[in-house]
């Protein structure tokens, strides 16, 4: 089946085309959108397959003509009767349909619902017959909703269908279509609907889905949003294979159509719109879309619908993908109004200056700038530059630009003071400056002269011999020089090198400054010098730690030293017992008891410095003491085992060893002989940890003082 599309049908797309600003009204189109046709025929009232027909042909172009506002069904109707090709029907206010409503006007327009709606409403509990028809062959109603939240909409969910088309096209473009069982209804192979986008709905569960055919009638599903309730996901019209359903993501309108290889809308650069002025008349701004390169058009590939574009405040433009986009996105801009403004007058400035330089005066209720404050005045005279007032309240009212405000331009001249020259500056003789930037000898621009004639050469300086000073430290140095004309001081930074020849223990060392610098083009050298004493050796103060039958040695480290040497006092001599490059020594098998009296010396350059000025008394630990205290814990990893080694107190006659569980102390073994000072665990667990303690028996009793402060952890390796 091929469907011939009449030059009526072409004016109605031209006409919503018009509507929505990508045709601009009274210029001829020479072509159209083309849409790749689908149309759903068989022989009962069940089957709804879809099959590809051919591309409808285009008919003759025509001109976007009237617009007709309609508040009530009674306007409508008679808008209905008055319409020629191209019209538009703008509803201002929503209505409501209680009987069946014929359309028999062979013309092709626009209904543009404008945020309101077309309620369907009835009688009775059984299915309302309630709708449009449509019944003319060359009628074409294109639906649209500039507004938003606009539409058709079953009241009463009995309504049987919002459109029934016996002859004639209507085609769905955008707004929201809510019925009780199905949107459309076809009759006859002369009925044709589009479907390119909107949002649609069910109030029952039809079996149908959304768009019935009776008997025959032509579909083109290309596009629009569907709830569950419609059935349309469910039912799943086969489409051409051009288009394909898609999942939303809505809560609501769960399922999609979109053609094949369809860009998300939101992917496309969306220009920001520029605050708006306020009208008390609807407000639709002229917008851009740029996808890539490619210039996107309303109705052919998105349709736009507005919210709160009346009055003050931000308004909500939203925009829908049809055609070769797919999805929703939104844009705000803000409606304000234009505030009341004096343009400013009376304002002088100087030949030469820039726009920054002419101050605009101050307003009560907003402030003036320039739109280019590095712009010039340019010569003499009165001409405009274009300001821009910005109110106080930029929240309900416009910035406006491009405001013209006349500027005088004048020529000052500006005394210049004669001037002596110094050493160093220049001086000048008087003169003046005028504001086109020439030079004169007096204030009427009588004589003219060139700057460099105004100049008296600088005198230069006479410096006398000069000075060297040095910082305490030798560290710095500079040379200064007073000018016999001006008295000024000049002074130089030398450049200082330093030699240094160390102190030995024998002898006394010196650091040597040379300072170098250049000053009024001459060379001067200056030279210090500072003495080093000799060496004075230090003894390096002992410390130590007792062990049993040992202790270790510590001392500070003495510089440049090559070696230690560890000498004990022995018989009334100093002997040498060890050496070491380390600054610690253990002394091992000392007697338990006795005391000796030790030195550490150093070498300094191949000698032993025999100065024993450090010598300290160091004895060992006592191996018997009050309590048994753990000397090294040994551990057996192979068999799960421990031994512990504790000192030995005095008058034992037996020692014990403890375990702390459940709460209290348990006895292990009590009878280790006062001899032996170890014990060795059994086999255990490896990782588990006890709470342990040795005692003695002295006296017949076994000394328990402090147990708890005594007590140590053995973890079980």
């Amino acid at each position: 089946m091929t469907h011939n599309i009449t030059k009526r049908t072409f004016a109605g797309m031209l006409a919503l085309l018009c509507a929505a600003g990508a045709v601009p009204s009274g210029r001829v189109l020479k072509g159209f959108y083309g849409i790749n046709a689908i149309t759903a025929y068989a022989d009962n009232e069940t089957d709804n397959d879809i099959v590809i027909v051919d591309m409808p042909e285009l008919g003759d172009p025509i001109y976007t003509t009237s617009v007709y506002d309609a508040s009530n069904l009674d306007e409508f109707l008679s808008a209905v009767n008055k319409v020629n090709d191209g019209d538009t029907i703008m509803l201002t206010d929503s209505f409501t349909i209680s009987s069946k409503v014929t359309i028999n006007n062979g013309k092709t327009f626009t209904v543009d619902f404008n945020g309101n709606t077309i309620n369907f409403d009835g009688q009775g509990s059984s299915k309302i017959q309630n709708y449009l028809y449509i019944d003319h062959n060359d009628c074409h109603i294109t639906f649209l909703d500039s507004g938003h939240g606009g539409g058709l909409t079953a009241v009463n969910k009995n309504i049987v269908r919002l459109i029934m088309i016996s002859r004639g096209t209507v085609e769905l473009l955008s707004g929201t279509y809510i019925s009780g069982y199905d949107i459309t209804r076809t009759n006859t192979v002369s009925a044709y609907v589009y479907v390119r986008g909107g949002y649609y709905d069910l109030l029952n569960d039809d079996s149908d889905g959304p768009f019935y055919r009776n008997v025959s009638g032509n579909y083109y599903l290309l596009g629009g949003y569907y709830t569950e309730n419609s059935r349309l996901s469910n039912l799943k019209f086969k489409l051409d294979n051009d288009h394909e359903y898609y999942e939303t993501g809505d809560e609501k309108y769960i399922t999609g159509i979109r053609k094949l290889g369809a860009e998300a809308i939101d992917k496309a650069d969306i220009a920001d719109i520029l605050d708006q002025q306020f009208t008390r008349r609807i407000i639709r701004p002229k917008h851009e879309i740029n996808f890539g390169t490619r210039g996107l058009k309303e109705n052919v590939d998105y349709t736009v619908s507005y919210e709160n574009n009346i009055d003050v405040g931000t308004a909500t433009m939203h925009i829908n993908g049809i055609g070769d986009f797919y999805g929703t996105v939104t844009k705000t801009f803000c409606i304000k109004e234009r505030p009341v403004y004096n343009i400013p007058d009376n304002v002088n400035v100087p030949f030469g200056s820039t726009l920054a330089d002419v101050k605009l005066p101050e307003a009560d209720n907003g402030t003036w700038s320039w739109e280019d404050s590095n712009l010039s005045v340019g010569d003499i005279g009165t001409k405009n530059f274009k300001a821009i007032f910005t109110p106080n309240d930029t929240e309900h009212y416009l910035t406006i630009k491009g405001i013209s405000v006349p500027v005088t331009v004048h020529h000052t001249y500006t005394k210049v003071a004669a001037v002596e020259p110094t050493c160093t500056k220049k001086g000048n003789i008087e003169y003046y400056i005028c504001s086109d930037g020439k030079y004169y000898t007096d204030d009427k621009g009588t004589k003219e002269i060139l700057l460099s004639a105004t100049v008296v050469k600088a005198k230069g300086h006479s410096f006398v011999e000069p000075t060297w000073n040095w910082s305490k430290d030798y560290s710095r140095a500079t040379i200064s020089s007073t000018c016999a004309e001006c008295g000024k001081v000049s002074s130089s930074n030398a450049l200082i090198k330093t030699e240094t020849i160390d102190p030995t223990y024998t002898s006394e060392g010196k650091t040597i400054y040379k300072a170098t610098v250049t000053f009024n083009n001459k060379t001067y050298n200056d030279t210090k010098e500072v003495t080093i004493p000799k060496l004075v050796y230090t003894a390096p103060k002992i410390s130590y730690e007792q062990g049993y039958n040992a202790v270790k040695l510590s001392w500070d480290k003495v510089g440049s030293a090559e070696k230690y040497g560890i000498a004990g006092y022995v018989n009334g001599k100093w002997k040498l017992f060890d050496t070491c490059t380390d600054n610690t020594y253990e002394l091992r098998n000392l007697k338990e008891g006795k005391k000796y009296k030790v030195a550490v010396v150093t070498m300094l350059s191949g000698n032993w410095v025999q100065d024993v000025s450090n010598a300290v008394i160091v004895a060992p630990k006592d191996t018997e003491t009050r309590f048994p205290s753990v000397t090294s814990i040994e551990y057996n990893e192979e068999y799960h085992q421990f031994r512990l080694n504790w000192t030995n107190v005095k008058g034992a006659q037996n020692y014990g060893v403890a375990v702390f569980a459940s709460g209290k102390w348990i006895v292990v073994n009590q009878d280790i002989p006062a001899g032996t000072t170890s014990f060795t665990s059994p086999k255990l667990r490896p990782g588990q940890t006890y709470k342990m303690v040795i005692c003695a028996k002295v006296g017949g009793k076994w000394d328990t003082v402090d147990i708890s402060s005594r007590a140590f952890s053995i973890t079980v390796k």
